[in-house]
């Protein structure tokens, strides 16, 4: 039998824990292109699944990495509404 979309999708949000351990060490590692990658990876994914705050809130990161120097307390502060996010999800 065909798994539904909200079965898919409550998979989905399982992995949030996953990917936001994995945020937070990409930026305390400081490590920008893991970072970049994540975030590319999750912008796209979340939108798929309905969750347009969380690819917005990537689409932002993202925007402000690319910016020298990086804009360290946006950076953060963007991350931590990513996290709220997965949060509220859950």
């Amino acid at each position: 039998m065909p798994h539904s979309f909200d079965d898919i999708k409550n998979r989905y949000i399982a992995t949030f824990p996953a990917k936001e351990m994995d945020l937070r060490n990409a930026w305390g590692e400081k490590d920008v292109s893991s970072l970049r990658q994540l975030l590319h990876k999750l912008c796209g994914s979340s939108g798929s699944y309905g969750f347009d705050k969380l690819s917005s809130l990537c689409r932002d990161a993202l925007t402000l990495l690319e910016k020298q120097p990086l804009p360290i307390d946006a950076i953060n502060e963007t991350l931590k509404a990513i996290y709220q996010e997965f949060m509220t999800n859950r």
